[in-house]
């Protein structure tokens, strides 16, 4: 990819993004959701960080994309029974979900959205964090993993979320 030109995944535009992140990665949340609004795709925000999930929603805003942003833990399977119908009544149906932590985190939010995606027989999830575990793929919700370090470079970590949450990614 050239320095400054922006990858378009067409397929993202309109589409429907659960991004939860712990406090540790918050600023690999706030790149994801720059990512995601360039590509035009709705989203909600879980982030524990007042400030990560301010900087998320502005850059929805700058762009003119419908986002909701939630300050509270992920790891808390309370909140997921209140983000997620609410995500669904305001941005429609959940398409991916991107998990940005450790276990603690991407555990109970697998957990809360991906029966629903399974249900309606498509999605993918994608978890970014240390030691990230391939989940098998024996279904029609895709598995992406992508195991960062303290040294990752959010920017990067984000694009390898865009890039897997798009169908242009090599498999359906």
């Amino acid at each position: 990819m050239t320095s400054g030109a922006t990858v378009r995944y067409p397929d993202l535009a309109g589409r429907t993004v659960v991004l939860a992140a712990d406090r540790a990665r918050a600023s690999i949340a706030v790149e994801v959701a720059r990512a995601l609004a360039a590509q035009h795709a709705r989203f909600a925000c879980v982030i524990a960080d007042r400030s990560a999930l301010t900087a998320a929603l502005a850059a929805a805003a700058a762009l003119d994309v419908p986002a909701l942003g939630v300050n509270a833990d992920p790891a808390l399977p309370s909140v997921w029974e209140r983000v997620t119908p609410h995500t669904e009544q305001h941005l429609g149906p959940i398409d991916a979900v991107v998990t940005i932590g450790t276990p603690r985190i991407r555990r109970p939010v697998a957990s809360a959205l991906l029966p629903d995606m399974l249900a309606r027989g498509r999605g993918v999830l994608i978890e970014i964090g240390p030691r990230v575990a391939r989940r098998s793929s024996d279904g029609p919700v895709r598995h992406r993993s992508i195991c960062i370090n303290a040294d990752s470079d959010p920017a990067s970590v984000a694009a390898f979320a865009v890039r897997a949450a798009s169908n242009t990614d090599g498999i359906n």
